[in-house]
């Protein structure tokens, strides 16, 4: 029987046809992204060692598949990282691994989101905040 890494944690999925084609694995390894562009510029994403696909659960099956490029905006800065993904050679699953800073789906920081969520939930009765992105964006200024 294998384990899993302890560093990773599955967040989200997607099912197309019954049948799991895509997943995010969160990568507990830099707490903040000024710590990622201090630390990791050039940090290898370990594979998982477990299928996450209750339909599969098999071990040391993932192989490394593609990366991409994405941009995050944190106090007013765009920084952008490697995002790995691995593929299971048995069930086809995708994963990618984002790091714990990242929201997925978003092109914020986790901290900046945090703090525009706050914004948003403590302003006062009758200020009219426009929107979520115009708090975010005056929260990175």
């Amino acid at each position: 029987m294998c384990t899993q890494h302890p560093l990773y944690f599955v967040v989200a999925k997607q099912q197309i046809k019954e049948r799991c084609t895509f997943m995010i694995i969160m990568v507990f390894v830099f707490k903040t992204l000024e710590e990622y562009r201090i630390l990791g510029k050039d940090y290898e994403v370990l594979r998982p060692s477990t299928c996450p696909d209750p339909a599969c659960g098999r071990c040391d099956c993932f192989w490394k598949q593609t990366a991409y490029s994405r941009d995050v905006l944190d106090n007013d800065e765009v920084v952008s990282l490697r995002i790995q993904r691995f593929k299971c050679r048995y069930c086809d699953l995708v994963v990618s691994c984002l790091f714990s800073f990242l929201v997925p789906y978003r092109r914020y920081s986790a901290e900046v989101v945090a703090a525009t969520a706050e914004t948003y939930v403590t302003a006062p009765v009758g200020v009219p905040l426009k929107s979520y992105r115009n708090i975010a964006e005056n929260t990175t200024s």
